[in-house]
């Protein structure tokens, strides 16, 4: 749900924007930094590393925090997406490690500024900083997150500061060479120490005794051991009528809605004293790549455990790859450790049918899986959730190929391809959310271009993870076309227009 912003926390978040398509059109023209990774890449860790860290300086993930970082990102992850996306971008470091870290996508902005004689470093720092009040205050004032923000923010501005007009941009002739050729080394002094760039807040009597030299700022591995980032729940109705603005998807949402009737049903019948059948939960998710399976097994995770049927709620999504080992007696150790962590909520394997393949070659392991699921799903019938999901025809070989599989999944979920409507309404809602809009005549062609799409469907056909690839084309194709343009104006940013589209068509399907 995107918060309700002022007018300054919206002219905040569109130069926000601004400032992030100026980097990806650098890219697109062929900037680098001197990251192991591209400019947006790098900007996008910092930004995560930003907020992670403003997040996790009391150690809970609030829904509202999530929902304003969402909505600048213009993403919707969720809790255990975030604490992913946080935990590769802090790359096993502790938090207090990157306060000082200046961004390497920062050099490439200073030059660009120096090119253009232009101010993005400084406008930058100032949207962070604002950014970074408005979200410290979502939640309650907290003495390591005014640490956090004000020591960050520090060490980038004193950067700024030393190397504004000293970092030079390639000439105009030359403005598809790489930039790190063309960069000095950085000074190794990049700021004064961190205990000298503010002074700390007083310690309290809810701080545990620290070293001087050390910021209040757990690591993130002590954070996630000591206070886990949790979201309030949310009411069953609330999850129900987030699943039902879901596009398409009509059948699916009929069959999950009948499900929660009778949890609900069966919990009434509990407390009345009256015998309740025996049910199952576990669930068969059968259908073609990209139909929102995942999506839909996130939200009946929060929902069971919104009702009281789980613990945490959590969706722990698996493959073959990461419950399978190379020797025998290995997979089953692989698997109870997947488990483990699914302990309180939902485990969601992915393509399961491979774990018992049709045809072998060799010593196969995933039976030893199967077997060791099948023992944890009964040793562990009120904590653990099982969905298998993968293709309709695979998916109903997998389940009849053993008994302990066909008495367990009893109930299947089927997740039909979407319609050439439902596609062109995901495609718009990919561009509602990246604030992009197009002309009349683009519109006329991708209704035109995702009917053609659905009639020449197979039966690997890729649905929402098609359309995902066409829109991540277009914006390629129209930030190759903007990078021919000194000075991209608002509008060339947020219109994409017909050439785009056809270019993201043809860039996924052959022959298109």
């Amino acid at each position: 749900m995107a918060p309700v912003l002022s007018e300054r926390e919206k002219q905040l978040l569109d130069t926000f924007d601004d400032l992030a398509a100026t980097i990806l059109v650098l890219q697109r023209d062929g900037f680098t930094c001197r990251a192991p990774e591209n400019l947006m890449d790098n900007f996008t860790r910092h930004i995560t590393i930003f907020f992670g860290g403003l997040i996790t300086s009391d150690g809970v993930l609030q829904a509202r925090e999530l929902d304003f970082f969402n909505y600048v990102v213009r993403h919707n992850f969720s809790e255990d997406e975030f604490n992913r996306r946080l935990e590769r971008s802090l790359k096993a470091k502790p938090l207090q490690d990157w306060i000082q870290w200046v961004p390497e996508y920062l050099d490439t902005l200073l030059a660009f500024d120096r090119y253009r004689k232009a101010n993005n470093a400084e406008n930058l720092l100032e949207t962070l900083a604002e950014l970074g009040q408005i979200f410290s205050g979502l939640d309650h004032l907290h003495d390591d997150k005014t640490y956090f923000l004000k020591a960050h923010l520090q060490a980038l501005r004193e950067y700024i500061e030393q190397n504004r007009g000293k970092i030079s941009m390639p000439s105009p002739a030359s403005l598809r060479h790489k930039l790190m050729e063309k960069v000095p080394a950085r000074e190794k002094t990049q700021a004064a120490p961190l205990p000298h760039l503010i002074p700390k807040p007083a310690q309290t009597q809810t701080h545990q005794a620290q070293s001087d030299d050390k910021p209040m700022m757990p690591a993130y591995g002590q954070l996630t051991t000591q206070k886990t980032l949790t979201q309030p729940k949310r009411e069953p109705a609330q999850i129900l009528e987030e699943l039902n603005q879901l596009i398409g998807l009509d059948g699916v949402k009929s069959e999950v809605t009948n499900l929660t009737h009778l949890i609900r049903i069966s919990e009434l019948r509990r407390q009345q004293g009256l015998p309740v059948p025996p049910q199952s939960l576990h669930l068969v998710f059968t259908g073609n790549p990209g139909t929102g399976k995942t999506t839909v097994a996130r939200r009946l995770a929060e929902m069971y455990a919104a009702m009281g049927v789980l613990a945490s709620g959590q969706l722990i999504e698996v493959d073959r790859a990461a419950l399978v080992a190379g020797y025998m007696g290995q997979t089953a150790m692989k698997t109870q450790e997947v488990i483990q962590r699914a302990l309180g909520g939902i485990l969601f394997i992915d393509e399961a049918y491979t774990l018992a393949p049709a045809q072998t070659q060799g010593q196969d392991y995933g039976q030893e899986a199967i077997d060791t699921l099948l023992k944890a799903m009964e040793d562990h019938r009120d904590q653990l959730v099982v969905i298998v999901a993968g293709y309709t025809q695979e998916m109903k070989r997998f389940v009849e190929s053993n008994p302990g599989l066909k008495s367990r999944f009893k109930r299947s979920i089927h997740f039909p391809d979407y319609q050439p409507a439902e596609l062109n309404s995901i495609f718009f809602q990919l561009l509602k959310d990246a604030h992009l809009e197009l002309p009349d005549t683009a519109k006329a062609f991708s209704q035109k271009a995702f009917e053609r799409l659905y009639q020449r469907r197979d039966e690997r056909f890729g649905n929402g993870r098609t359309v995902r690839n066409i829109f991540e084309q277009a914006l390629t194709f129209q930030a190759t076309r903007l990078a021919e343009i000194a000075a991209p104006s608002r509008d060339d940013l947020i219109n994409l227009d017909v050439r785009d589209v056809i270019a993201g068509f043809k860039s996924v399907l052959q022959g298109f």
